[in-house]
């Protein structure tokens, strides 16, 4: 899932549990997503490009959930998530 735009690493420290803040251009991490309970929704590799744009790649299985999910989550965040998982895979 490619997250761009002026909040982008705002966004993506909010979908996921590490911080991604200290992150330099280049740098990869693993990490997980968790629900609004504290449940796993699914671990993950964030790639950062630069400070507006981030990719999340998730486990092929729950990818349409996680993308979805992801989705409903960038309402506000002056960012936006495009599932590019059929263009990458």
């Amino acid at each position: 899932v490619d997250i761009k735009g002026p909040g982008a690493e705002r966004l993506v420290n909010r979908l996921v549990v590490n911080e991604m803040a200290d992150m330099e251009p280049g740098q990869v991490r693993y990490t997980s997503m968790c629900n609004e309970a504290g449940g796993i929704v699914d671990d993950c590799t964030v790639y950062k490009f630069n400070d507006e744009h981030f990719m999340i790649v998730t486990s092929s299985g729950p990818r349409k959930h996680v993308a979805q999910w992801i989705g409903e989550h960038t309402y506000g965040a002056s960012a936006y998530s495009t599932d590019i998982s059929a263009a990458v895979a």
